[in-house]
């Protein structure tokens, strides 16, 4: 803001400060958005579309079952308390597993979510210390 007359401060306060996976705004931030995913149709760990960090809009499970999974520590250099986000807006229930070698609330490797994510709503989830199990909050 060349030529403001505004306070340096209140001007840093308001512009964005970059930070790992976002946006920072004062005490806000915004995370990245992956829009239009469509879930994995094998109903596998394997064949499950992969999510990223951030917030996941899948708007297509075709089946009940089909599915996502979360990204592994090594995909994207993920630290710990990383947040994957994942919003279901098909017509179906989903599954969510965990990344190849990972657990999802300390359960069975590679095991998927005992709970499946209903249509029309929302979970997040964050990697432990250990980088290896996701808990849903």
């Amino acid at each position: 803001m060349a030529g403001s007359n505004q306070d340096p401060k209140m001007r840093e306060q308001q512009e964005p400060q970059r930070y790992a996976g976002g946006l920072a705004y004062g005490g806000y931030f915004a995370i990245p958005r992956y829009r239009g995913l469509t879930a994995g149709t094998t109903q596998t760990q394997a064949g499950a579309v992969a999510l990223r960090p951030g917030a996941n809009h899948v708007g297509t499970v075709a089946v009940a079952n089909d599915g996502a999974r979360l990204p592994g520590p090594t995909e994207f250099g993920l630290p710990a308390g990383t947040i994957v986000h994942v919003i279901n807006r098909g017509a179906n229930a989903m599954r969510v597993w965990p990344h190849v070698g990972g657990k999802l609330n300390a359960g069975t490797t590679d095991a998927t979510d005992a709970t499946t994510l209903a249509a029309n709503t929302t979970r997040t989830y964050v990697l432990n210390d250990d980088l290896i199990n996701w808990d849903w909050v």
